[in-house]
């Protein structure tokens, strides 16, 4: 069964050799709430079985349980390349991994307090973090 593994909101993620993130948010800060925010939500994935359709789904709740945006679903199969294959010494399948970086630009965040980033696959395994929105401080 495939799950998620880490859920992180930051600045940016990209790839020199090695996974960077950049700036990983404590706090959403939008110049004043109501307002827009950017932002990168990256997840990993985790037991993923080759060319095997997958459905995720993406989330985002204030406080109150009201969706900030409406919700994003991906269908997607796992097609890593041969050789970065790896066999689980276990049982004779596949275990596999691997990361996922959705950029949000200009989302509306109506309200403060707390907010539930959502990602589920398959809607079987859902890891969730929360992160406060607030107006920046740096007015």
């Amino acid at each position: 069964m495939a799950r998620v593994g880490y859920v992180i909101v930051c600045e940016d993620i990209f790839n020199d050799k090695e996974m960077i993130i950049k700036n990983p948010y404590n706090a959403i800060t939008p110049y004043s709430v109501p307002g827009n925010f950017s932002f990168v939500l990256g997840f990993s994935l985790l037991e993923l079985q080759i060319n095997v359709p997958y459905k995720l789904k993406i989330e985002i709740h204030d406080e109150e349980g009201d969706l900030v945006i409406p919700t994003q679903e991906l269908d997607f199969k796992f097609s890593p390349p041969t050789d970065q294959q790896v066999q689980n010494t276990m049982n004779s399948g596949p275990v596999n991994s691997g990361s996922i970086n959705m950029d949000f630009n200009n989302i509306v965040f109506k309200k403060s307090g707390f907010h539930s980033f959502s990602v589920t696959v398959n809607n079987e395994h859902t890891n969730t973090i929360q992160i406060p929105v607030r107006a920046s401080q740096n007015i």
